[in-house]
């Protein structure tokens, strides 16, 4: 009995392994074709609606079939075993399994699977699908599980399963070539923008190209001239008391149909400005912008612009954010000749080392492109935040801040301030 039951044990291990591997890396397109090849578009369409539950079952056979396995041998093996000689014996004993479980569960399922994943999920599908019949109960118990600890985080199942198949759909298509790297990232940006609220993408008050309503025709095209915008929000005293949104293009239709004293008063070509709170979600905002022909008159005006005021909690104004701004969550960074001017201002390179870095630069930004590891927490999103947040005072030009990560550290160093902002850091990596 013993002779059999390592190779039998061994064979159990490495079919369910194989199973649940195949099962979660085969390719759809390629079983499409076989199962047309035969005809059997039937067994397509059962696998391609039942393969996750079953995939499930066949992992959860693959873990239960291995300490099964272990302490069956042990049991067994003990008997014969001398008691002088056990400890020495169970010890060469277990380096062997170990190898040979490795060998079974891992090593020659990770490599088959990889090589003929879909025709192993084809032929064994009769075995997979009984094997989810006899763990039906156990299935249950982990879709229980599941359910609690959904609604426990307030999500909903189904959306996130929905949202979980369509990245399994865009990698695997990535995967065999039918989709570029750029239309997959787009796909999941806009996936994930349920995920992103609106001061995460904002430009910051600090940033706001503003007009106020005292200035003149004249200093108001000498200010539109100078900036690379085409819509300015209006404020009355200060900038937490914005009046409107005015566009150039406004501006150049009643310069281009009246002079000199026919001109209207430029305040009379704003349009209604969009107030929204900072925690709201981007996709509804992109919603919001995208109803504009289902919009009455007046709101038609006021979302035209595709432009919107941010508050904070405490109805002050946070920042803008544009439909350009959510557009760059999808498609990534969309520059023009004036953001190319900015971007390449925003980290400067001193030497291989060392940057001169702009303080409104996102720490995100900055890690992925220096690979400095700044902590990245929900008080701070720039890297003058997280000086601020260091220090807890407002620093003076010279002034540092030293990181240490994984036995590297990262200088920051404020190089230019103003009274109240930091405009520029030095940022030395590897520092000794």
């Amino acid at each position: 009995m013993f002779v059999y039951l390592v190779p039998s044990g061994l064979l159990v291990i490495f079919v369910f392994s194989l199973g649940a591997r195949s099962l979660k890396s085969f390719s759809r397109h390629k079983l499409e074709r076989f199962c047309r090849k035969r005809n059997t578009e039937k067994r397509l369409e059962i696998i391609l609606k039942q393969y996750e539950d079953v995939a499930a079952a066949v992992s959860l056979a693959r873990i239960l079939s291995i300490p099964l396995f272990l302490i069956a041998f042990f049991l067994l093996k003990v008997q014969h075993v001398p008691p002088d000689t056990i400890h020495a014996t169970l010890s060469t004993l277990f380096i062997s399994l170990v190898l040979l479980v490795v060998l079974a569960e891992f090593w020659l399922p990770r490599a088959l699977a990889k090589l003929w994943g879909t025709y192993f999920v084809y032929w064994g599908w009769s075995l997979w699908r009984m094997t989810a019949t006899l763990l039906l109960p156990l299935l249950w118990i982990d879709r229980m599980i599941t359910l609690f600890f959904f609604r426990l985080a307030g999500h909903t199942e189904d959306e996130d399963a929905f949202e979980e198949e369509i990245r399994t759909i865009v990698t695997e298509g990535h995967r065999e070539g039918h989709l570029e790297e750029e239309a997959r990232e787009m796909i999941e940006g806009v996936i994930e923008l349920q995920d992103v609220s609106v001061s995460e993408i904002m430009t910051p008050r600090t940033d706001m190209k503003c007009l106020s309503d005292t200035l003149s025709w004249d200093e108001v095209l000498q200010f539109v001239s100078a900036s690379s915008h085409s819509r300015f929000p209006v404020y009355r005293e200060t900038r937490d008391d914005i009046v409107g949104v005015i566009h150039t293009k406004n501006l150049l239709r009643e310069l281009a149909s009246n002079k000199g004293t026919q001109r209207r008063p430029w305040m009379e070509l704003m349009s209604e400005p969009l107030f929204i709170p900072e925690t709201k979600p981007v996709d509804t905002l992109l919603q919001e912008f995208q109803n504009v022909q289902s919009a009455g008159d007046e709101s038609y005006d006021r979302i035209r612009g595709h432009l919107a005021i941010v508050l904070d909690e405490y109805g002050g104004v946070a920042g803008i954010v544009t439909l350009e701004d959510i557009l760059e969550e999808i498609v990534g960074e969309i520059t023009d000749e004036h953001d190319t001017i900015i971007v390449n201002e925003e980290v400067t390179e001193v030497s291989p080392d060392v940057f001169d870095v702009q303080g409104k630069v996102r720490i995100d930004d900055l890690n992925a492109q220096l690979d400095v590891h700044l902590p990245d927490e929900e008080d701070y999103d720039t890297v003058a935040g997280y000086i601020f947040s260091t220090l807890g005072h407002i620093p003076e030009a010279g002034e540092s801040v030293i990181l240490e990560h994984e036995g590297t550290k990262v200088r920051l160093t404020v190089t230019a301030v103003t009274r109240r902002r930091i405009e520029k850091v030095r940022v030395e990596r590897n520092v000794g």
